[in-house]
């Protein structure tokens, strides 16, 4: 893959990670009694890390070149 569209692809990626976290703490903010651990904060939190990884992935495989 050429290094642009690697680092393109990273920074979308990381992107859509900022934006889950993004959400996960507005919706941990906006109720007020709540855990921050429940199933679909959860999925937020583990999709976020996944994005990430992708992200660190996209651009290890455009300094593998």
């Amino acid at each position: 893959m050429t290094p642009v569209a690697s680092y393109t692809g990273a920074a979308v990626f990381v992107l859509i990670g900022i934006v889950m976290i993004v959400i996960l703490f507005r919706n941990h903010r906006s109720k007020t009694n709540s855990k921050l651990l429940t199933p679909g904060n959860c999925l937020l939190s583990a999709l976020a890390v996944v994005s990430f990884v992708i992200a660190i992935i996209f651009v290890g495989s455009s300094s593998a070149m």
